[in-house]
């Protein structure tokens, strides 16, 4: 849902525009550069999710799975890529 709104940002500005309402935040750079972070964590979130699932998932495949989505979360940290940031509980 949240690639898709991301994808037409442009046409729901004009269809809000038709509409005579103002929607400032589709044209602030700072709010589409954080929505877009968010929709990529999003879509790396439901990867992960998926990989997760299934009935011969295997421990430690999970774990090394997991373990990879941490470094993506403390790589993107140290990038300072905004307010989206994955919590790692200070580890």
């Amino acid at each position: 849902m949240l690639q898709r709104f991301f994808e037409l940002r442009q046409e729901i500005a004009l269809f809000m525009a038709m509409k005579d309402k103002d929607v400032p935040q589709l044209s602030d750079p700072t709010f589409l550069s954080d929505q877009a972070f968010l929709t990529d964590i999003t879509q790396h979130l439901n990867t992960l999710n998926l990989q997760l699932q299934g009935p011969k998932q295997v421990i430690i495949l999970m774990y090394d799975c997991i373990k990879s989505f941490k470094f993506v979360g403390k790589t993107a940290r140290s990038w300072q890529l905004g307010p989206f940031l994955i919590s790692s509980g200070g580890k």
